[in-house]
């Protein structure tokens, strides 16, 4: 039955990648992967004190983890940036913090 409701639902693959609270800024991050047939996507979610203030796919590539593996690596925050960090190239995704704590 797992596999056939598998199917059902579009051969989706969901995971929490990885969640950082930063106690100090009141921000928590969360990374968030999906891969079906066709594309994969990480979506960024960003709360300040319980309200979403960022939310948003910050990368689709095809549904290949030699292709996506290395694009992301962790959330920091880095010279008054939240920071989306790649495990081999610049940073995948950044903001200041003043733009996320309103």
């Amino acid at each position: 039955r797992g596999l056939d409701l598998f199917v059902e639902q579009g051969m989706k693959n969901e995971w929490l990648q990885k969640k950082r609270t930063f106690r100090d800024f009141g921000l928590v991050a969360t990374l968030n992967c999906k891969m079906t047939q066709d594309v994969f996507s990480l979506r960024l979610i960003v709360q300040c004190r319980n309200t979403i203030v960022f939310g948003g796919i910050i990368l689709e590539t095809e549904p290949d983890e030699i292709v996506f593996e290395r694009k992301y690596k962790d959330v920091e925050i880095k010279d008054g940036k939240l920071i989306v960090t790649g495990k081999i190239s610049r940073p995948l995704w950044s903001k200041p913090l003043v733009e996320l704590k309103r």
